[in-house]
């Protein structure tokens, strides 16, 4: 078994009460920095043990696995980019909690807004945003998707908000939050995509166990897939293309792992968008890239610990 230890109606430039509040709230995302060890010493989050069973009673949940995310370059993780996730087992499947890295940059927008030479309408939208920091997905047993729920906070006040809370089933996903009513229906089978702006590693559990195709094969999808766009959440229906890649073998620390390679192909109006994703059995994904994000980003584990088989 391998181991490893998501008031006011205007903010003016004279509302310094805001204005503080907000630069508060910035110091606040601005976590200590963080000492990102060479490689070597990464692997005392990657060492092989004896299985171990956290129960909650209360929550009657058994914890399955958690770790964490991060966008590495060269080698080394990038600071402040962690998206830290938990698995837990119900009585009715999977929950999946997982908490975002800090948007700064939406709250700097936020803060500047208020300090003119902001457009009237710039200051509205800005006002008008929230910014995602938790996601709780809900799988069945069968690990197909039926729920996820986006909490953040709004850019006006810095109070929590529910951005958004989305149902699949099947063909079809409605969501409803604050930016209004999305929905996508598909005369086949849905498959849901977050973007973040790269999807959830975790998405691709459900898409793989059920979507599965065999070796140097292919199988076409419909994809959902809801994007934060200007901290605007759009819903659209994309065709793709999974591709079984075979084998591969990936270097985490000084561990060596033998993975299966998949390529996921989007058909976007920008053209083909392109995600790979290393992963074993099915289930956790190890590393991933996207064509989408700057060349040389991969989206990789930097700890994991399973504490038993989902």
């Amino acid at each position: 078994m391998v181991t490893s230890d998501g008031g006011t109606d205007h903010l003016m430039s004279g509302d310094l009460d805001l204005l503080s509040s907000l630069r508060r709230f910035i110091g606040l995302l601005e976590f200590r920095p963080m000492r990102f060890t060479p490689a070597p010493l990464l692997l005392g989050f990657l060492v092989l043990t004896g299985p171990i069973v956290a129960l909650q009673d209360l929550a009657h949940r058994e914890k399955v696995a958690e770790g964490e995310y991060s966008r590495w370059r060269d080698g080394h993780p990038i600071e402040d980019t962690g998206l830290s996730w938990t698995i837990w087992r119900t009585q009715d499947g999977l929950d999946v909690e997982a908490t975002l890295p800090p948007d700064k940059g939406a709250f700097i927008a936020a803060s500047s807004s208020g300090s003119g030479g902001t457009t009237p309408e710039l200051k509205k939208d800005i006002q008008n945003s929230s910014v995602a920091k938790s996601v709780d997905l809900k799988l069945s047993k069968v690990l197909a998707f039926q729920r996820m729920i986006l909490e953040g906070v709004s850019l006006r006040d810095l109070k929590q908000v529910r951005v958004t809370d989305c149902d699949v089933s099947g063909n079809e996903i409605s969501c409803a939050g604050r930016d209004g009513k999305l929905h996508a229906k598909s005369e086949g089978p849905l498959q849901f995509l977050y973007s973040y702006p790269y999807p959830l590693p975790m998405s691709f559990t459900s898409i793989l166990r059920n979507n599965k195709p065999a070796e140097n094969q292919s199988t076409p999808l419909r994809i959902a897939m809801l994007d934060d766009v200007k901290h605007k959440l759009q819903l659209t229906e994309i065709s793709g293309q999974l591709y079984a890649q075979g084998t591969d073998k990936i270097n985490l620390g000084e561990h060596i792992f033998e993975t299966e390679k998949y390529l996921l192909v989007l058909a976007t109006k920008a053209g083909d968008r392109k995600i790979t994703v290393w992963t074993k059995n099915n289930g956790i994904v190890f590393a991933m890239e996207d064509s989408q994000l700057e060349p040389g980003v991969r989206i990789q584990l930097n700890r994991y610990k399973r504490y038993s088989n989902f």
